[in-house]
């Protein structure tokens, strides 16, 4: 697959492009060649000025009601990274970290690093 690559939600509806997208082995059946109609497990958006409310409001709802089970929004004007997972249909923020602090993923077992590798 390449980028930009469409998330199809609900056809003529909900389509975005996430900055990185992650689909486990069992939920593979939603990836196309060129397209991805379905819900995948990971979405990561990088948030610019322009996007700031997009990203962090507008797709945040939009990921939560169509069950992303794990929502990372990147913040490189502050160095932050905040990690949501879906719980009882929600997103609870699991992990916040920036500088030398380590995030983690709880859908990508043992991927942990310290948030400012992302930004040097």
């Amino acid at each position: 697959m390449y980028a930009p690559l469409d998330v199809i939600f609900e056809e003529n509806i909900n389509r975005v492009q996430p900055d990185l997208i992650f689909i486990s082995q069992e939920n593979s059946e939603i990836a196309a060649d060129d397209w991805i109609r379905g819900t995948p497990d990971l979405l990561v958006e990088i948030v610019s000025k322009s996007t700031f409310h997009i990203d962090t409001v507008e797709k945040k709802q939009l990921y939560e009601k169509f069950g992303v089970k794990e929502y990372w929004i990147v913040l490189p004007e502050y160095d932050t990274i905040e990690i949501y997972f879906l719980k009882d249909g929600y997103f609870k923020l699991f992990s916040n970290a920036s500088g030398s602090q380590v995030i983690e993923s709880r859908i990508l077992a043992g991927l942990h690093f310290q948030a400012d590798f992302l930004f040097s």
